[in-house]
């Protein structure tokens, strides 16, 4: 299969630490499936496969272990799943393994054995270790299934099929189920990332035609029901004018809120001010540990961003003095989380929200262009900058807008850097997940350079 990669997922026997184990050629492997692209964020459809190839119906809890052939060229992946068929067998030639069992056990995949024993060591502890995600933990799908029903019930639609999975990851779980109002998506956000709760329930009511219509929110749990949406991703429009009118909607969105930002604060959004990154990119350089090392930077790039450093700082003075001021920035403003919904302009996902400057959004939109329907000519790129840019010339001369667009086509990669190593690094049980970011933007700020 064409750009493929082995998932193997370890699924427990219920009530006793055991793992299923099917024979193969050359040993025992972990049940397996082959499926296109890489992400590791699509985690339903590796259910899926796992049921049509064995009739047993899991959810993947997290990932554990990932085999590279080479820095940042991954073979395959092994995951953690939850067992939800409590009577199911084994076929013929399968077995459920313990701990003392796999010692006298050949495996296909050596590799596989340390991460098996690591499993089984998790499984012995009494309680979760410090920072692992709800959904990470057995059960926990069960019991957000429970809430689910009771709240659509509560607000009189009835589920018309099961509750599934669709992606996970150590920021978020994302289910769905289809109701007798059409399809609901649930969203459950971690303790770093707990701002979108509030603020999608806030733009619900302040920009009910670009927000997600939500159907209730949980703060406490840090859950939250939406309707899902009917029209294409912006991603899949060719037409320009459906993307200028995005572009002036999101503009809108940010100008309405620029005066409320103790608002947004207020709902947990991150303070992403120029200063802030100011700081958090002097601790990001100095941090050769994070930065170098197995695919990321090498020594000649850090101390070359690092003599980038004092032009960097008067670019965000810049960028301070010619504005506009800080106000929403959806921090992951991308084809993929823009829908057209009718005649909606739907901008969701809002996991990565922060009070930052507005014009990062649209650096980061126009970053993605390669990826997307429209052509990707320096015509696009204009239009769309102009359609952005439209809305703010009420407020700040023309020429002082541009001037503050080039300033954040360059602070754009220093604020996406600067994020991951602050507000997702930290709290991430698998840093493996975002290790490489940092380096990354830091490296497409070298190249634009």
């Amino acid at each position: 299969m064409e750009n493929s990669l082995l998932r193997y997922v370890i699924v427990p026997r219920p009530e006793r630490p055991a793992a299923l184990l099917l024979p193969a050629e050359s040993g025992w492997t972990l049940p397996f499936v082959d499926l296109p692209g890489h992400s590791f964020l699509m985690t339903g459809a590796i259910n899926q496969a796992v049921h049509e190839e064995l009739g047993l119906a899991i959810v993947i809890m997290r990932w554990l272990y990932r085999h590279e052939t080479a820095p940042g060229v991954i073979a395959d992946r092994v995951y953690a799943a939850d067992n939800l068929s409590p009577v199911w067998e084994p076929p013929v030639g399968a077995r459920w393994v313990s701990q003392a069992e796999l010692a006298g056990l050949e495996l296909a995949v050596p590799e596989h054995r340390a991460v098996l024993a690591a499993w089984f060591a998790d499984t012995a502890l009494p309680e979760p270790p410090p920072g692992r995600a709800p959904w990470a933990c057995p059960g926990w799908f069960r019991v957000a299934s429970t809430w689910i029903g009771e709240e659509l019930e509560r607000v009189g639609l009835k589920p018309t099929g099961p509750v599934m999975q669709l992606k996970t990851w150590s920021c978020a779980c994302l289910l769905t189920v289809p109701t007798t109002g059409g399809m609901v998506y649930f969203k459950a956000c971690s303790a770093q990332l707990s701002a979108e709760v509030g603020v999608t329930a806030l733009l619900a009511r302040e920009f009910p035609a670009h927000a997600p219509r939500l159907v209730v929110a949980d703060q406490e749990r840090r859950w939250f029901l939406t309707r899902a949406f009917t029209g294409p991703l912006l991603k899949e429009i060719a037409d320009l004018s459906r993307w200028e009118e995005v572009l002036r909607a999101y503009a809108h969105m940010q100008i309405a809120l620029m005066p409320r930002t103790g608002l947004l604060l207020a709902a947990g959004c991150f303070d992403r001010s120029l200063p802030v990154i100011a700081a958090e990119l002097e601790q990001l350089l100095a941090n050769t540990d994070l930065l170098v090392g197995d695919g990321r930077l090498t020594a000649a790039e850090l101390a070359a961003l690092r003599a980038m450093a004092p032009e960097l700082r008067t670019c965000l003075q810049d960028l301070e003095r010619l504005g506009p001021p800080v106000t929403l920035d959806h921090g992951d403003f991308h084809p993929l989380n823009i829908a057209l919904d009718g005649e909606r302009a739907l901008i969701f996902d809002w996991s990565d929200v922060s009070v930052s400057h507005p014009f990062f959004g649209l650096v980061h939109l126009l970053d993605q262009l390669g990826s997307a329907a429209v052509p990707e000519t320096d015509e696009t790129r204009q239009r769309l900058r102009d359609a952005y840019l439209e809305p703010w010339t009420a407020q700040w001369p023309k020429e002082q807008l541009a001037a503050a667009l080039h300033a954040a086509e360059r602070i754009h990669r220093v604020h996406a850097a600067t994020f991951v190593a602050n507000q997702l690094l930290p709290g991430a049980e698998t840093p493996d997940e975002w290790l490489w970011a940092p380096a990354y933007f830091l490296r497409k700020l070298l190249s634009a350079a």
